[in-house]
């Protein structure tokens, strides 16, 4: 065999052996979360710093298996103030893993997003930001609007933006680590 050939031969060899290794250290090249999975968001209401009402979606066994445990409505007060509080759970893990503080740490990375449906005059404001300045969401405030009664639903979605986040980022940037559409009911006082 000539020189040309096996040099060619070992040049592909090398190749083939570098996108071999390539391709062991990318496990799954959509999935960049870095953290388990997200299966139980739970928003917590307050007013006056005293909590008044959790609304939790519990799906212990993560998407595409059964279904949600626990699907709450959220029900509002019509002309109202509240802060809202986010927690997450992935209760896929036995005992169950708080995700909250490990996506808070990685918070330049995650957004949520909060985007209602046939509900007029809410208004929710993101009062936290990450190690970078931009919104983050754990932490908001609510105002809801004087029409009452009232009913749609809120989506909230937590979106896992690797790369190039920022404070214009669309609901569309990056991928949903948890999507929920809550039902939503504004009642009169």
């Amino acid at each position: 065999m000539n020189t040309k050939v096996m040099m060619i031969r070992m040049l592909l060899l090398a190749l083939l052996s570098l996108f071999l290794q390539c391709m062991k250290e990318v496990k799954d090249p959509v999935d960049d979360s870095g953290h388990e999975p997200v299966t139980t968001l739970t928003l917590e209401f307050r007013q006056n710093g005293e909590l008044i009402r959790e609304v939790v979606f519990d799906d212990p066994d993560g998407p595409g298996g059964n279904d949600p445990v626990r699907f709450d409505t959220i029900f509002l007060h019509a002309n109202q103030a509240y802060s809202v509080s986010i927690k997450l759970a992935d209760k896929t893990k036995d005992p169950p893993v708080d995700m909250t503080p490990a996506i808070r740490q990685a918070g330049h990375q995650h957004l949520f997003f909060f985007l209602p449906a046939s509900i007029n005059g809410l208004q929710i404001t993101i009062l936290d930001t990450d190690r970078l300045g931009y919104p983050l969401g754990f932490e908001t405030s609510w105002h809801t609007g004087p029409e009452a009664p009232q009913a749609g639903t809120l989506r909230v979605m937590l979106r896992h933006i690797a790369f190039g986040k920022s404070p214009d980022n669309p609901p569309t940037a990056g991928h949903s680590d948890i999507m929920v559409d809550f039902p939503m009911i504004i009642e009169k006082n």
